[in-house]
């Protein structure tokens, strides 16, 4: 379990630098700064809910392998404050950060998620196929 959350995990970081170096590049070119600032926010704040996402999934998993009877939250209440974090941002910078892409780049962290997961289980299925150990 630790190996498929350490590879997600490592995965979804190096895209948001990425996406945060190239966001950065065309924000330092480019005359349309609000919008690669919202992006930018955005994107920031997407990221952050997704890793503490892997994260707590990995504290419960080990705390359920454990045998505790204690439940272990995914802090959603933490990550709905992120969020509010970057719209209250939004509201008292309204020239710096565009409110339309900001929400536009909220959902970017769940949809990669979702297509590393699916790559993730297409290559696990592969190796399975062909009679790799896969889990050692």
């Amino acid at each position: 379990m630790d190996n498929e959350l350490a590879w997600s995990y490592r995965v979804m970081l190096v895209i948001y630098v990425c996406l945060l170096l190239f966001t950065s590049l065309l924000w330092i070119a480019l005359p349309i700064k609000s919008l690669l600032a919202g992006f930018a926010l955005g994107m920031s704040i997407s990221f952050y809910n997704i890793l503490q996402i892997i994260l707590r999934t990995q504290i419960a998993s080990k705390e359920v392998l454990k045998g505790s009877r204690k439940r272990r939250g995914l802090n959603s209440f933490t990550r709905y404050l992120a969020v509010a974090f970057g719209v209250l941002l939004i509201y008292r910078y309204p020239t710096w950060f565009d409110f339309r892409v900001f929400v536009f780049s909220l959902p970017i962290g769940y949809v990669l998620l979702v297509l590393i997961n699916i790559y993730y289980g297409r290559r696990e299925r592969q190796s399975l196929e062909r009679g790799d150990k896969f889990w050692k």
